[in-house]
């Protein structure tokens, strides 16, 4: 049998509340054992002092995943009844008095039959305790109530909102509000708006008034989790589209169990590096950044920009970190700008001194902003500028 494994912490540095959350997760993860749209949960495994979760492996990875990379214009029936099985994952948590608090494509797994699994359970729970006032990373998905006051506790109108904008994605097959940065996203939600899309697609007739009523601004007026289940169910069974999943090309003998083998967990490679073990840290996070993930670029960015146990390199780390920030990954995308105009600026500089009048200008003006610096001091006429060291960046 093929599982899975998610990297959990280190226990001999876990504090009680770490703990807690963990106990809280697997409590819910067990009650959710009897739900097909639900990812089944197996046990933990600790190997050396890290504790791992294994649940069944999912060989479609995550929704997030297969709606980028599918056709583009991906046949609705699929898009129904991966909406329909997420309905159902909801109402069974819902029905046990489970709140999800983080439902993101990210956190739907699909299984050789395109059968959704529900996951990301870390921020989930119990009804009673849905006080917990931790904002989920991705703000895209957030109801607008927590925006106004992030002290009120969230209730199960605020899964229902997040798979208002799941269905609006499934539709669409785009990430929502992906440009958008998390400041004008409270703003815009705030407001009343919704993500939008320039693609041009034919929604099937119903699909959108589900999804409508289900991101409704006031939380009192969204259905719950079973009425929009039978809403979409509905909508399949009247159109015909009930043939509910698609086997995948790659047979599961094709695929790696991930338990002991496969891609590394990103939070367990970053365990090493914040251990200073720097080697076996820039080893995996090398075999990881084979799939493409944008931490594992930026990590290496830096490991070549400071010199951790590779040959300092600006160049390499600045192709890294783009390769990061083109995939949207805010702190890369900052440090390749950080690095481009330490470049630009030690350029600008060499002009100057070779006499280029339009540089020497230009120079001093990037002097006088306050932006940089370098290593001795200059003069401030065309005839007072001197060879000077590596320029730096002035930190806040």
């Amino acid at each position: 049998q093929q599982v899975a494994q998610k990297f959990l912490g280190q226990v001999n540095i876990m504090n009680a509340a770490e703990k807690n959350d963990i106990n809280s997760m697997i409590e819910i993860l067990k009650l959710m054992d009897d739900c097909e749209n639900v990812l089944k949960f197996i046990g933990t495994l600790q190997d050396g002092g890290s504790l791992y979760m294994v649940t069944q492996w999912c060989e479609n990875g995550n929704l997030e995943d297969y709606l980028r990379n599918a056709p583009a214009n991906l046949d609705w029936s699929i898009k129904l009844n991966i909406a329909t099985g997420i309905a159902n994952g909801l109402v069974f948590c819902h029905d046990r008095e489970v709140l999800h608090h983080d439902l993101r494509s990210h956190n739907i797994l699909l299984d050789d039959r395109l059968c959704p699994k529900l996951s990301g359970f870390q921020l989930s729970r119990f009804q009673i305790a849905s006080s917990k006032n931790r904002r989920p990373e991705h703000l895209g998905y957030y109801p607008p109530e927590k925006f106004v006051d992030i002290e009120q506790p969230y209730r199960a109108p605020g899964d229902i909102y997040s798979f208002g904008v799941l269905l609006w994605e499934i539709a669409y097959q785009e990430k929502p509000m992906k440009d958008k940065s998390n400041k004008d996203i409270i703003q815009l939600v705030s407001d009343g708006g919704r993500p939008e899309s320039t693609k041009k697609i034919e929604i099937i007739e119903g699909y959108e008034k589900i999804m409508k009523k289900a991101w409704r601004q006031e939380p009192n007026k969204r259905p719950k989790a079973d009425k929009v289940y039978e809403k979409l169910l509905k909508l399949s069974n009247e159109r015909g589209l009930t043939s509910p999943t698609i086997p995948r090309e790659n047979s599961a003998s094709e695929l790696l169990p991930c338990l002991g083998e496969g891609v590394p967990d990103i939070e367990e490679i970053k365990q090493l590096h914040r251990a200073r073990r720097y080697e076996e840290a820039f080893a995996k996070f090398t075999k990881l950044a084979e799939s493409g993930n944008a931490e594992a670029f930026h990590y290496i960015g830096l490991y070549y920009e400071e010199g951790l146990c590779v040959e300092a390199n600006e160049a390499t780390a600045m192709d890294y970190y783009r390769k990061a920030a083109d995939l949207d990954h805010a702190e890369s995308a900052c440090k390749y700008s950080e690095l481009g105009l330490r470049r630009s600026f030690k350029y600008m500089e060499k002009a100057a001194n070779a006499g280029n009048a339009p540089s020497i200008t230009k120079y001093q003006m990037m002097k006088e902003s306050g932006l940089f610096r370098s290593d001795s001091d200059l003069g401030t006429g065309p005839n007072d500028v001197h060879q000077t060291g590596n320029p730096t960046l002035l930190e806040d």
